[in-house]
């Protein structure tokens, strides 16, 4: 009697849990109608029709998929950059819906609304994700627009922007009108004053601020165009081996020279070694045509009267005609 009970008990509990899935097309797999004859059982690879005490007829069907704005139960999940979305599809012939993995989005990159992120002359401009807020540059940097400024000097020439809000500018160095050296045909490979310094008078004219200094020059014919401008160091300062030091190492004729090749002074006292650490090729110097390569980043000046360029008791030197500092 006991094992009866629980085969009919069994025999209900499937029942139920069939009609839950069939349709006749116009149904989805969550009605709970009364099963009929030629409905059809959708599951998740398709459908079949069962007869009206559920058995099955026939073989598997495919589903006939449509997109579908999904329901109550079937909801769509937008993919976004960070994390995938869902979506369905539903079937004509049995009403099951289907979902379907969405990838992830690309980044919806657009001009940050922040003024202080547009670009400037000196910085590339900003964009952002509408979706996450990650931020990225993009573009390059405007430049400065530029037009003569009046308080120049001999031999020292101005230059100011005139784009709104913008204070920077360039002041160029003429060798050719320099107190010292002033030869800008030859190389300035001197070891005692003054054949190894060139100043300027700058009173008035180079401003307070921050600047990138470069050197407009042509390689001589016994320069070393792997040379870097930060490799040159005296060999004592490579004891330690740092990262920035390490450089310099691979230069045989740093030992018992000056600090650099080649420097700065505002002033005669304030010193202003070299930053950059590219080799005179890769910044374009060659043996024929003038190139302007950078030598310092990020210099800050003040109270500058004078301004000189040294240079070291190193042999391999280059023709300079132009010393350009500018202005950020």
């Amino acid at each position: 009697m006991k094992k009866k009970r629980l085969f009919s008990l069994a025999t209900i509990l499937l029942s139920l849990s069939i009609s839950g899935c069939f349709s006749t097309g116009t149904k989805t797999d969550d009605d709970d109608d009364k099963v009929t004859e030629g409905t059809y059982m959708g599951v998740e690879k398709g459908h079949y029709k069962v007869d009206s005490k559920g058995n099955r007829l026939g073989d598997m069907e495919d589903h006939v998929l449509v997109d579908s704005n999904g329901d109550d139960k079937h909801k769509p999940v937008a993919a976004t950059c960070a994390l995938p979305g869902k979506g369905y599809k539903k079937c004509t012939v049995c009403g099951r819906f289907v979902e379907y993995a969405i990838p992830k989005a690309d980044h919806n990159w657009v001009a940050s609304t922040d003024p202080a992120k547009a670009a400037s002359c000196t910085r590339a401009g900003v964009e952002e994700c509408s979706m996450c807020g990650l931020t990225r540059e993009t573009g390059k940097p405007m430049g400065h627009q530029l037009v003569p400024d009046t308080s120049n000097i001999d031999g020292v020439t101005k230059e100011k922007c005139t784009r709104d809000g913008c204070t920077g500018g360039t002041v160029t160095l003429d060798i050719s009108k320099a107190a010292g050296w002033n030869d800008a045909t030859t190389k300035m490979n001197g070891k005692s004053s003054p054949n190894n310094k060139s100043t300027w008078n700058v009173a008035g004219v180079l401003e307070d601020g921050i600047y990138d200094i470069q050197i407009e020059g042509v390689m001589s014919y016994s320069s070393h165009g792997d040379r870097k401008w930060y490799n040159m160091a005296k060999a004592e300062l490579c004891i330690n081996n740092t990262v920035e030091e390490s450089d310099s190492l691979d230069s045989p004729d740093t030992t018992k020279e000056d600090d650099y090749r080649y420097f700065f002074k505002v002033n005669d006292s304030t010193v202003i070694n070299p930053t950059v650490k590219e080799s005179w090729s890769d910044l374009g110097y060659g043996a024929e045509t003038p190139a302007y390569g950078y030598i310092c980043k990020d210099v800050t000046i003040s109270g500058a009267t004078s301004f000189c360029l040294y240079h070291g008791n190193i042999g391999f030197s280059m023709i300079i005609s132009n010393i350009k500092l500018i202005k950020h």
